[in-house]
């Protein structure tokens, strides 16, 4: 079983930083997903139901 760490930075206006023992990267929420600067985002499809795009780890 592997432990995750990481910590969500608020910078305003719907942008925040993630940090995580990987490196940081930048995401931008909007009102139906997100997308975040290492090429990965979701969707909010329908409630309860959201698509995730991109690359995976």
């Amino acid at each position: 079983m592997g432990l995750r760490i990481n910590r969500r930075v608020k910078l305003g206006q719907g942008f925040s930083a993630n940090l995580g023992k990987s490196g940081v990267s930048v995401s931008k929420r909007s009102k139906r997903g997100s997308v975040n600067s290492r090429g990965t985002g979701t969707v909010r499809l329908m409630r309860g139901v959201s698509w995730m795009f991109g690359k995976r780890r």
